[in-house]
């Protein structure tokens, strides 16, 4: 079913089509209060990576987004979520029209340029559909993006790139080109709770964790993200792909916790 963030009531009316979106455990959050959890801190998040890993990407009309082969075994092992590994699935993201306007979670009520998801199946179900059907299936590693005057060569390989998928449908291959550890900051002090997928169905199947430190990324580059298209290359009308972001949810009684890092 057809969902958009600008058009047709935009993301109030996905509750009408999606009932998870009424839920309590609903993403993103405003975060402005948590506990500092020091065993949280003495564990480690380790990263399994491959540039060959990441497949394509594509344009779903509500961001770019980048996928993985199906042979995939990059991985995560985090402690604080599950003694399982956690198989990477796809990254995307979601951007604003200025540097405070960006990301979907805030941090005291302030917001970043951008969040990058790296969204990831818990491999102790079979695949990630039935994962997604399961409180603790999913986890989501979220990075702001911090507005900054100079470009992040890091991200010059994705940056270049997503002028072959301006239009809605296109995709292209990325042959290696980027490596998914481009997009983690170099401290790794987090919050993580219990939430949801930030778009529809909006299955409360994620557990998150949250960087606390973002990554750079220049007006230039950020326009790179502004220019694409949520239509498909024709379609004068299309809204311009800009404010993909969720408002946030009620935090109700769901506890954040924080880490400082492994030290």
């Amino acid at each position: 079913m057809a969902w958009s963030y600008w058009e047709n009531g935009g993301t109030e009316a996905w509750a009408s089509n999606y009932p998870p979106a009424k839920g309590n455990r609903q993403s993103p959050v405003d975060i402005d209060d948590w506990i500092t959890d020091r065993a949280l801190s003495a564990q480690s998040l380790n990263f399994y990576y491959k540039s060959g890993d990441l497949k394509t990407i594509r344009n779903n009309g509500h961001s770019w987004q980048i996928d993985v082969s199906p042979e995939s075994r990059s991985e995560m092992f985090a402690r604080h979520l599950s003694l399982n590994a956690f198989r990477l699935l796809q990254i995307h993201a979601h951007w604003g029209v200025g540097a405070n306007d960006g990301s979907e979670h805030k941090i005291k009520g302030q917001r970043y340029a951008g969040e990058i998801h790296l969204v990831h199946w818990n491999t102790k179900y079979d695949d990630a559909k039935q994962a997604g059907s399961h409180p603790d299936g999913i986890a989501v590693l979220g990075v702001f993006l911090k507005r900054s005057e100079w470009d992040n060569p890091k991200l010059t390989p994705l940056i270049s790139i997503l002028t072959n998928v301006r239009y809605k449908g296109q995709l292209c291959d990325l042959h290696g080109t980027v490596n998914p550890e481009v997009f983690l900051p170099d401290v790794r002090a987090f919050w993580t709770y219990e939430g949801s997928l930030t778009t529809p169905p909006c299955s409360e199947c994620v557990l998150w964790t949250l960087f606390e430190e973002p990554i750079l990324i220049s007006d230039k580059q950020l326009e790179a993200f502004r220019s694409l298209s949520s239509g498909e290359q024709g379609l004068t009308n299309a809204p311009a792909m800009i404010n993909n972001v969720r408002p946030t949810q009620p935090l109700g009684a769901r506890k954040v916790r924080y880490s400082a890092g492994l030290t």
